[in-house]
């Protein structure tokens, strides 16, 4: 599956469109939105055993990212998933390996989602689910 890529906070990267944007207070809630499905083959554990609070990564998603962002500045984000089926969430900084993985290990809550402060930086991040080969449509959401 190919990365969607967004640039966050000063600049926003969309496809081959490029547009310098001051994000008001009021929009600052939102920072970045994607689309996709999971592929459910890929156990995300072996991407990485546990996220840095100690909360095992699980799931099956894709080898490949589904989304990269770069933030150009530090925030501390919530990472969201909206879908219909029984989602996990893996996140990755790119340039100090921090792992975040999804809070709903109890599978309570069908949507999995990640707060933490981020530092400025490069992140991939992988939408997974519980069920090896399931594929749930999805929406993803980062917002601080």
């Amino acid at each position: 599956m190919r990365a969607h890529t967004q640039t966050l906070r000063r600049s926003l990267v969309i496809g081959s469109f490029a547009a310098l944007i001051g994000i008001a207070p009021a929009l600052a809630a939102q920072i970045a939105s994607f689309s996709g499905t999971t592929v459910g083959t890929y156990a995300l554990s072996n991407i990485a055993g546990s996220g840095q609070n100690g909360t095992p990564c699980v799931g099956y998603g894709d080898q490949d990212p589904d989304h990269s962002f770069n933030l150009s500045e530090g925030t501390n984000a919530t990472i969201t998933v909206d879908s219909d089926g029984d989602t996990t969430l893996l996140v990755r900084n790119r340039s100090t390996g921090t792992v975040y993985c999804g809070q709903d290990i109890s599978r309570g809550n069908l949507d999995d989602s990640i707060t933490a402060n981020l530092e400025s930086g490069n992140y991939d991040v992988w939408v997974g689910s519980h069920s090896q080969g399931q594929r749930i449509g999805y929406g993803l959401s980062v917002s601080d």
